[in-house]
């Protein structure tokens, strides 16, 4: 059972004396940590010195294997439920790249009655420059999207009336032929004008005026629910961003839709809970939202969590501390944002057991991709990683100081709240033995300090 530990929010400011290099049993060194400023009713003590751990476990001990019961064959999924994207290793990647190059089609799609302009193709070309950003940097430029976008608008000589769709007709899985006969007249149209010979993905891009799709369309390599029948052969991994995206005033734009689905279509798991579909308590319906991108794109973080990061291999052993819940002894471990790309370390993963982990990581609100927040968004995130649950089965989940079923103000086009998760310093969890504190924060790094609870 989760017991949360709530403390006073004290805002210090750590200097660090001894600068040290990241590595397996290298971040050590006396940190000195210098009161800045802080509530009035909170205690501060006067330069208390922190002294960082030398020495943690291989990381491999806490690479917890998913045993879930559609992944071991113990339950049957339901009929088209695709099982495969992991929520624990190993990481289960499907037939795109997930590393080196991955080569994406931005193909613009007009209609005789719907002609699209020179400026809504510049909006599409930036949309997909963000998202080349966001992987550069969850992957630690480990994974490169290249896009190739057409040079003009590709005409299909119908009324775009023919082709608009209702939520109901953009279904992942079963039947929705209507995406079909998109698909089929947009490749009729632009096949002989743009070459998609070794495109691993296609994104259409169309005119952003009247409606056309309600939410958008798209298919995974592993659904084959529907597909491009080209030139040059067939395309399994598509996104067409519809009303969802294109109208939500900027808060959802369709850079995050392509982030999030391709995320799927590499391998990267759904990290929302689909169990129940009438449950609305959004810490049990979608525990990472507001803070994952693979949990809910319209949240104001707009980065993917570092167990996510680990997995594919992004983020590398040799950034990751890991401790053991049976042999733990008190350390303070000082980490990276998440956001960072130079190879210190980022991530703290304290091994429960053979299915369960803790992980703390660092965060910081990221100008060029987050969104702007009323919230405070520079502080430490603790959740725990279910390894007996399957992709949408709620794997992670985050943990609080406070009290997570209290929401905080987020406003957004589509709602007006999110989980109060962010660890500030001061700030501590408890969750099965095990303490996590926020002890400092640090310019681009926090400082956390783990040890048995009670």
């Amino acid at each position: 059972m989760t017991q949360y530990v709530a403390f006073s929010r004290v805002v210090l400011l750590a200097s660090v004396v001894l600068l040290t290099s990241c590595g397996q049993g290298v971040n050590s060194g006396d940190v000195r940590l210098e009161p800045v400023g802080a509530d009035d009713s909170a205690e501060i003590s006067q330069s208390p010195t922190v002294t960082l751990a030398t020495e943690w476990l291989d990381p491999s001990l806490c690479k917890i294997e998913e045993f879930s019961e559609w992944r071991n064959g113990s339950k049957s999924p339901p009929e088209g439920f695709y099982t495969g994207n992991a929520t624990a290793f190993p990481f289960n990647p499907t037939e795109l790249p997930f590393e080196g190059e991955l080569h994406v089609g931005l193909v613009f799609i007009d209609w005789e009655d719907l002609r699209g302009t020179e400026r809504e193709r510049d909006f599409y070309v930036g949309q997909a420059a963000l998202f080349e950003d966001f992987y550069a940097m969850a992957s630690e430029n480990t994974f490169d999207v290249v896009i190739h976008p057409s040079e003009d608008w590709f005409t299909i000589e119908r009324s775009y009336l023919d082709f608009t769709t209702e939520p109901d007709d953009e279904a992942q899985r079963g039947e929705a032929p209507k995406k079909q006969v998109f698909y089929d007249a947009a490749i009729a149209a632009s096949d002989e004008g743009f070459d998609y010979g070794d495109l691993d993905i296609v994104f259409f891009g169309i005119p952003t005026g009247p409606s056309v799709f309600a939410q958008g369309l798209h298919e995974f390599n592993f659904d084959y629910n529907g597909f491009l029948s080209t030139d040059e052969g067939e395309i399994f991994d598509i996104a067409v961003a519809g009303d969802w995206f294109l109208d939500s005033r900027g808060d959802e734009p369709p850079w995050v839709y392509y982030v999030h689905e391709v995320g799927h279509m590499i391998g990267l798991q759904h990290l929302a809970n689909e169990d129940d579909k009438t449950e609305e308590r959004t810490w049990v319906r979608n525990p990472m939202s507001g803070y994952d991108i693979m949990a809910n794109q319209g949240g104001a973080s707009r980065t993917l969590s570092g167990w996510l990061r680990w997995l594919p291999g992004w983020l590398t052993d040799e950034q990751v501390v890991c401790v053991d819940r049976e042999s733990l002894s008190p350390g303070s471990y000082r980490i990276q944002n998440i956001n960072a790309v130079e190879g210190n370390l980022e991530l703290v993963v304290v091994k429960l057991s053979d299915s369960m982990a803790l992980v703390a990581e660092s965060r910081r609100f990221d100008a060029h991709l987050d969104r702007p927040s009323p919230n405070e968004k520079d502080g430490v995130l603790v959740y725990t990683v279910d390894a007996s649950k399957s992709g949408a089965q709620g794997s992670q989940v985050l943990l609080s100081p406070r009290d997570i079923t209290q929401m905080i103000p987020e406003p957004s086009w589509r709602s007006q709240h999110e989980l109060d998760a962010m660890l500030f310093p001061g700030d501590a969890v408890e969750y099965d033995g095990v303490r996590i504190e926020m002890t400092a924060r640090d310019g681009g790094f926090d400082i956390v300090t783990v040890s048995p609870a009670g």
